[in-house]
């Protein structure tokens, strides 16, 4: 009696602990209550379940259906299922090297942390930043683009130094009026000057090709 005893008990063991993973397919996503862990149906392997999905601290996603949940048993009980992983191989991005990170979607956008200390964000479509100040520190910035517009009631620029390169300047909109370089001819209308001159000095401050 005894044995019988201690068989049925390792038995037990032995079916929780089969029962403490398992693996299953995504069948229907449910709408996360404020305060709540989301609820998952999942199905597969002997599971046909609303289950929770535990995810990780500063981290949400919506799963799609078809994605691959990894599934524990609490203690062994199929009563209370979690989800503890879910993953979605369709649309996970490859070419990863070793060590790197990916924080990625099904729509394309990553952000890749590679092995060279770069960090690459990339979107198909658009990259939006809002916040009330947003600061970037860094002896050298590139920003290139084929237009690129600024819209703010003030810009400060403050530098030693300052160099536009570009063959048409518009300062002050569509009604500005054109500036004279040195060099360039002055038409004097009216005075003991009058006539064409040609302006030989401007500001040391500011120089225009």
């Amino acid at each position: 009696m005894r044995i019988d005893k201690i068989k049925d008990t390792l038995d037990n063991i032995k079916l929780r602990l089969k029962l403490l993973f398992s693996r299953a397919s995504v069948t229907y996503v449910y709408q996360i209550a404020p305060g709540k862990l989301r609820h998952l149906q999942v199905h597969g392997l002997g599971l046909d379940d609303k289950i929770e999905h535990a995810e990780a601290y500063g981290l949400a996603g919506r799963p799609l259906e078809g994605a691959e949940a990894f599934v524990s048993s609490i203690l062994g009980q199929r009563s209370h299922l979690v989800a503890t992983i879910v993953s979605d191989p369709r649309y996970r991005p490859t070419g990863d090297k070793p060590g790197e990170v990916v924080l990625w979607s099904r729509w394309g956008q990553t952000i890749w942390l590679h092995e060279d200390g770069t960090i690459r964000i990339s979107a198909p479509t658009a990259v939006e930043v809002t916040a009330p100040e947003v600061t970037t520190n860094a002896p050298l910035i590139n920003v290139n683009g084929t237009n690129v517009n600024i819209t703010a009631n003030t810009v400060a620029i403050t530098a030693q130094s300052a160099s536009l390169d570009c063959d048409d300047i518009t300062f002050g909109g569509e009604d500005a009026q054109p500036v004279a370089r040195v060099g360039d001819l002055v038409n004097v209308t009216s005075g003991s000057s009058a006539g064409l001159h040609e302006i030989v000095s401007g500001s040391s401050k500011m120089r225009v090709g």
